[in-house]
C-alpha cells in the first residue's frame, strides 16, 4: 500500500506566508545597513565593526520578515550576538540566537542549530518578551522534528503550550502544528487529527490559507493510514480548491496525497492521471526531490497496469532525476565546504595581519621605552655630575 504525505514545517518555512510582506521602512533600514558593511568594511563583518544601533536594525529586520538569504545573513547574526554578549543583553542574544538557529537549520547545519537554541534555553528570559521564548520553543521543537526526536517534540510543546494558553501568537500556533507532527509520527494519529482539525477551524477564522491547506493535507494523510478513504479525499479535495483558488505552492502535494488514495482504490488511470498533474506543478515550482518521487509512483503505476516498457523507461527517468538530485546536493555541499574554507583562510590571515600589527606595535612600544631608557639614564648621569660638580665648587 502506498502511504499518504505529513506536510512538515521547518524553521525556515514555518512563516511562507510572511514573503510576500510589501516592502517597509524596516527593509529599508536593513539595506542600508548591509550596503553600509559592504562600503565601510569592504569584507566579512567582524563584532568590531557592528555598533549596537547597526545590530538593533538588522534584529528588527529579521523578527518582522522571512529570511531567505541564510548564508549571508549567519555572519551578521553572529557579529550581532558576539556585540550583545559583551553588553550582557541575554533578551536580544536570544533573539539574534535564534535567526543563526534558523540559518544553521536551513543549511543543513542540525548539530549547530540544536546546540544554539539548546544555548538559549539556559538563559534568564523572564523578563524578556514572552515571544522570544516561544520563537525559541518553536524553533527548538523544528529541529527535533527535522532529527526525529519525537518524543522531545512533544515533551517541549506540552510544556510550553500549558503555559500559554488563551495567547494569540504566531508562534504558538506553529509550536501546535509540530506538536499534532509529532503524535503522527508517534502513532497517535487520533489524538493528531483532533489538533490538525483544531488548526484547521482556527485558520479558517483567520481566514489564513496557508495555514487551512497545511492542516487539510494532514487530516487527510491521517484519514487515510486509517483507512478512511472518503473522509481523506474530501479533505484532500477541499484543500485543492483552496490552494488553486489562492495559488498556494501546496498543490503538488495535495495531488501527490490525490494519487495515492487512487492508488488504494485500484484506480490506475486516475493515480496515473493525478501524478502527471502533479509532477508538472514540482518541476513548475523546481522541486526536484518531488519530482523525483513521483517519477518512481509513475513507473509503479505503469507496472501495475502491465505497461512494462514504459515503466522501465520511467524508471531509467527516475534513475536520472535521482542522480541530477545527487550532483546537486554534492555540488551544494562542495560550495559550502570551498566556501567555509575560504572564510576560515580570510579569519586566518586576519589574525596574522593582526599579530604582525601588534608585533610592530610591540616593536614600536620596545624602542619606545629603550630610547626613553636611554634618554633618562643620560639625565641621570647629568644631574649627578652637576651634583658632583656642585660639590667640588663649594670645597674649593
Amino acid at each position: 500500500m502506498v502511504s499518504g504525505r505529513i506536510k512538515e514545517r521547518s524553521l525556515s518555512s514555518s512563516r511562507k506566508r510572511e514573503e510576500s510582506r510589501p516592502f517597509n521602512f524596516s527593509t529599508l533600514r536593513y539595506l542600508i545597513c548591509l550596503l553600509g558593511s559592504v562600503i565601510l568594511f569592504a569584507g566579512p563583518l567582524r563584532s568590531q565593526d557592528m555598533t549596537i544601533r547597526h545590530a538593533d536594525s538588522l534584529n528588527t529586520y529579521w523578527s518582522e520578515n522571512t529570511i531567505t538569504d541564510f548564508r549571508n545573513t549567519l555572519p551578521l547574526a553572529k557579529a550581532a550576538l558576539h556585540l550583545y554578549s559583551k553588553s550582557g543583553d541575554t533578551c536580544k542574544m536570544a533573539d539574534v540566537s535564534n535567526v543563526i538557529a534558523t540559518c544553521y537549520d536551513a543549511l543543513g547545519e542540525l548539530d549547530s542549530s540544536l546546540q544554539v537554541l539548546l544555548t538559549v534555553r539556559q538563559y534568564n528570559l523572564e523578563q524578556c518578551d514572552p515571544e522570544i521564548r516561544y520563537r525559541t520553543a518553536m524553533n527548538l521543537s523544528s529541529t527535533y522534528l527535522s532529527t526525529d526526536d519525537f518524543e522531545k517534540v512533544c515533551e517541549l510543546c506540552e510544556s510550553t503550550l500549558s503555559s500559554a494558553v488563551g495567547i494569540e501568537s504566531r508562534r504558538i500556533k506553529d509550536l501546535r502544528y509540530n506538536y499534532a507532527i509529532a503524535l503522527a509520527n508517534l502513532g497517535e494519529l487520533e489524538k493528531a487529527g483532533e489538533t490538525f482539525e483544531q488548526l484547521r477551524s482556527d485558520a479558517n477564522k483567520r481566514g489564513d490559507v496557508v495555514d487551512e491547506v497545511d492542516a487539510l493535507i494532514n487530516l487527510g494523510a491521517i484519514q487515510g493510514l486509517v483507512q478512511q478513504f472518503d473522509s481523506a479525499e474530501a479533505c484532500l479535495t477541499l484543500a485543492l480548491e483552496i490552494c488553486r483558488d489562492h495559488e498556494c505552492n501546496s498543490e503538488p502535494e495535495i495531488l501527490l496525497n490525490l494519487a495515492t488514495l487512487a492508488f488504494n482504490h485500484n484506480d490506475l488511470e486516475e493515480y496515473l492521471e493525478l501524478c502527471d498533474l502533479a509532477i508538472a506543478k514540482a518541476r513548475e515550482y523546481g522541486d526536484l526531490q518531488l519530482e523525483v518521487d513521483l517519477e518512481y509512483m509513475r513507473a509503479q503505476g505503469k507496472f501495475e497496469q502491465g505497461n512494462y516498457d514504459e515503466a522501465w523507461e520511467l524508471i531509467d527517468n527516475y534513475i536520472f532525476l535521482h542522480d541530477s538530485l545527487i550532483d546537486q546536493e554534492k555540488v551544494r555541499s562542495l560550495a559550502e565546504v570551498q566556501e567555509k574554507y575560504e572564510s576560515e583562510k580570510r579569519v586566518r590571515q586576519i589574525k596574522e595581519l593582526e599579530v604582525k600589527n601588534l608585533d610592530s606595535e610591540l616593536r614600536n612600544v620596545q624602542v619606545t621605552k629603550s630610547r626613553n631608557m636611554y634618554l633618562f639614564g643620560r639625565l641621570l648621569a647629568l644631574i649627578i655630575a652637576g651634583g658632583l660638580f656642585s660639590d667640588v665648587y663649594f670645597v674649593c
